[in-house]
């Protein structure tokens, strides 16, 4: 983890995670976060893009004894690598309204 969080760093100089919710229920607890920052260097082989990056996770822990005893993510994987460049935007290139009939 120390690794990823430093190869992040090194990538996107302004990163930034916001803190949307924070639920706990009994052993649960979920927390959403909207992240955002500027590849402003190289990041997973790829030179720096200049572009702005949002997306958002949601951890879900289950506490055990005071200490995390599982963990479980969501990434929202499509916002970001439309943000980073690795595919293109939904829709792009599509027509809009309904398909045509043959």
């Amino acid at each position: 983890m120390k690794q990823f969080v430093t190869t992040v760093l090194a990538a996107f100089s302004d990163y930034h995670g916001e803190l949307q919710d924070l639920v706990a229920e009994g052993d649960k607890v979920v927390v959403r976060v909207q992240w955002t920052g500027t590849q402003d260097g190289p990041y997973q082989g790829r030179p720096a893009t200049h572009n702005k990056l949002i997306f958002s996770t949601a951890d879900f822990f289950r506490i055990e004894n005071g200490r995390i005893a599982e963990r479980w993510d969501v990434v929202d994987t499509l916002a970001r690598a439309v943000a980073l460049g690795l595919v293109p935007p939904p829709n792009a290139g599509s027509q809009s309204g309904p398909p045509k009939s043959p």
